[in-house]
């Protein structure tokens, strides 16, 4: 692992005595007892953080970040902290201040005639979710596959992958506060009375808002975020594949449907490793639920035994469909004739879901797999759920109780992400997950892969590695397995477009004229050098 960084030179006694009498003891935590939760992360690091703060106004965050200034004390903001493996809350150097914005969970405007919400860092997906269910029916959220408790906005500044799109041109209207303590408004935010600012996110001049993303540049405090509006119909296609080699044949398949625009959300190519990890869990779960009387472990085994039998092989994939429901029907039809010959393919939707617990007994094993598809399928219709985070505990073989799976930092369950964008190309993700898994094996993991395919020219690989935070030798593993898997991804032209707090030294250079640019930058923006120091940026 990277040495870490030594702390910066600050008046920390002075700064914190200044966030004290701004927030009161509740809101400016010091000590340790209370700040080791929040410090917990699947990373197995540590980093000297000073204190963490829990603004609850734009004003308390301009106020903070000036005392920051004062003193030279450095703040990492996060907005509810749940980057789960690629650092969790955690700063990328020693020696600052969490600046954590979960109290900041306001919606402040829902536009249902437009389709978009204008909401604060701390408002999570389910929450909006709940929102828009019980006032706007007629909206709802792109959704990723994390938890239910993540925040909108900062998967969205992190260029996060939701289940029918990128989110990175979801955001309009940024509210900023830079490091100086100024507010800044992006696009026409800061046209006094616009009606556009989240209609055209452009605005005039030059367009700002790419700067904050993956940034250190500033702290977002609110922006608009784009909706959808409730489809007539949402359904999947479930793809199953029994051999290995018919993944480049379905890849190239796929890219063909995109290109003849057949499809327009993302499609999610998972492995066994993914499919087990995360199936396996919810199977296990409902099985206890059915069969109280059985435990974990023989819940488990047959759930996997019960996804052997249902075909789940090498890989598989889901490929959600929105639209009128003629549109979806027709594009089903064709996608299935022009997928059949590489795997076997299934439609789900509530309805189909719904006929095949009528006709399963109440006491079946397969009504166990039915319930546990339906969160992940609830993906594909704009639900959000935490169904997903039993995968991290799954490669380990110790999964605690459901209502324990979103207490994945404080747990002994590791886990560590290499994200890498790739071609749409069947023969190259095929080349690139061999490589995956040797260099993965030969640090004795078997890693999960998913390939998602965000249109038909560039998919998203989620390459996790799991390990057990308790044994020193399996965290440095993780650690060098995923620095390995960096280098080659960097080295073959696919660098990762999204790296944890312990991978920036492999993606900035600070001889590139790229990255001293966005140092000079950060000079203007923060001219104290006081937000996330090396989040980055050479600084």
């Amino acid at each position: 692992m990277p040495p870490e960084s030594k702390p910066v030179e600050a008046d920390w006694p002075a700064a914190v005595t200044a966030w004290e009498l701004l927030l009161g003891d509740e809101r400016c935590v010091h000590d340790a007892d209370r700040m080791g939760p929040v410090l917990a992360n699947t990373l197995g690091l540590h980093r000297d953080v000073r204190c963490v703060l829990y603004p609850e106004t734009v004003d308390e965050v301009q106020e903070i970040v000036r005392i920051a200034q004062q003193h030279r004390s450095p703040l990492n903001p996060v907005s509810t902290g749940k980057n789960w493996g690629l650092g969790s809350a955690l700063p990328v150097r020693d020696g600052a201040a969490l600046l954590v914005l979960t109290r900041m969970n306001r919606i402040r405007e829902v536009n249902e005639q437009h389709g978009y919400a204008v909401i604060e860092p701390g408002v999570t997906q389910q929450q909006l979710a709940a929102f828009l269910a019980q006032h706007h029916p007629s909206l709802a959220l792109n959704v990723t596959g994390s938890s239910e408790q993540t925040s909108i906005i900062g998967n969205a500044l992190e260029r996060g992958v939701g289940y029918m799109a990128t989110r990175t041109d979801s955001l309009s209207g940024l509210e900023v506060v830079l490091g100086d303590g100024e507010l800044l408004q992006t696009g026409f935010g800061h046209v006094p009375g616009s009606r556009m600012t989240h209609l055209y996110r452009y605005g005039h001049g030059p367009s700002l808002d790419g700067l904050f993303y993956q940034s250190n540049l500033g702290v977002i405090t609110a922006a608009g975020f784009q909706l959808i509006h409730t489809p007539d119909c949402a359904q999947s296609i479930l793809c199953r594949m029994s051999a290995a080699d018919m993944l480049p044949a379905f890849v190239d398949a796929m890219r063909a449907l995109y290109q003849a625009g057949l499809i327009h959300s993302v499609t999610h190519l998972a492995n066994r490793a993914r499919t087990r990890s995360t199936l396996e869990p919810l199977v296990a779960a409902e099985l206890q639920l059915l069969f109280p009387e059985k435990t974990r472990p023989a819940c488990l085994e047959e759930a996997s035994l019960l996804l052997d039998q249902q075909g789940f092989g090498p890989w598989s994939a889901i490929l959600p469909l929105q639209g009128d429901r003629r549109m979806v029907r027709r594009a089903t039809r064709l996608i299935r004739k022009h997928l059949r010959p590489f795997c076997k393919v299934r439609v789900l939707s509530d309805g189909h879901l719904a006929f095949a617990r009528r006709l399963l007994r109440p006491k079946s094993p397969r009504r166990a797999l039915v319930n546990a598809i339906e969160p992940l399928f609830g993906f594909a219709a704009n639900r959000p759920s935490s169904g997903a985070l039993g995968s991290v505990y799954q490669p380990l073989g110790e999964i605690p109780d459901r209502a324990l799976w979103e207490e994945v930092d404080s747990s002994h369950a590791g886990s560590l992400y290499c994200l890498p964008y790739i071609p749409v190309d069947g023969s190259f993700l095929a080349e690139q997950v061999a490589v995956i898994e040797e260099r993965a094996g030969g640090f004795g993991f078997v890693p999960a892969v998913t390939a998602n395919l965000v249109d038909g020219s560039a998919m998203e690989l989620v390459i996790s590695i799991a390990f057990d935070k308790r044994v020193p030798e399996q965290v440095e593993d993780a650690h060098n397995c995923v620095r390995e898997l960096t280098d080659h991804f960097i080295r073959i032209g696919c660098p990762p477009y999204r790296v944890g707090i312990q991978s920036m030294d492999q993606v900035v250079d600070s001889e590139s004229p790229y990255w001293q640019y966005v140092r000079r930058l950060k000079r203007v923006f923060d001219p104290g050098g006081i937000i996330a120091p090396g989040r980055y940026n050479i600084d």
